[in-house]
């Protein structure tokens, strides 16, 4: 049975991927954008007539904890297949993926591993590669779905 899902990418943190070592744990928390940016969110859900009082699916990570609640969500239900995508790959060379749109291998095993079995929650909380993995598999143009803005809402079908 298909099922309709949205996917939220994460708000702004602080840092950027280069400052992981300095949150080891659950990652670095919103910057000041960005729990702006995620109160913006329940603007956007409201419009779009969703119940926040619903469980949302989230990652291990706090910044999608922070978007989630902030939005005006009540209740999170974390899962680690929610999780960023560590890439593995030397920077220049993931530079260079990104810039020619191409997702990287660990993103779409991830990605295959989440839809094998995904969350019973129809909002998922979560990072921009495993967003564009999830794209990847689903077989959604890169026009369409790639690497969304930072606290954007995608509207995606699963089986």
């Amino acid at each position: 049975m298909s099922r309709t899902i949205l996917l939220i990418r994460h708000a702004k943190a602080i840092g950027g991927r280069f400052d992981r070592h300095l949150y080891p744990k659950e990652g670095a928390p919103l910057s000041d954008q960005g729990i702006k940016d995620a109160k913006h969110l329940s603007v956007q859900l409201e419009n779009e007539k969703i119940d926040l009082k619903q469980t949302v699916a989230v990652s291990e990570l706090i910044r999608t904890k922070q978007t989630a609640i902030y939005a005006g969500f009540q209740h999170v239900r974390i899962y680690d297949t929610l999780n960023e995508i560590e890439s593995g790959m030397p920077e220049p060379e993931l530079e260079k993926l990104l810039k020619n749109i191409e997702v990287p291998k660990k993103a779409i095993t991830a990605a295959k591993r989440l839809l094998n079995s995904p969350p019973e929650e129809d909002i998922w909380v979560t990072h921009g590669m495993l967003i564009a993995g999830i794209g990847h598999v689903l077989n959604i143009p890169t026009t369409d779905l790639y690497i969304p803005d930072m606290a954007s809402i995608t509207k995606i079908h699963i089986n």
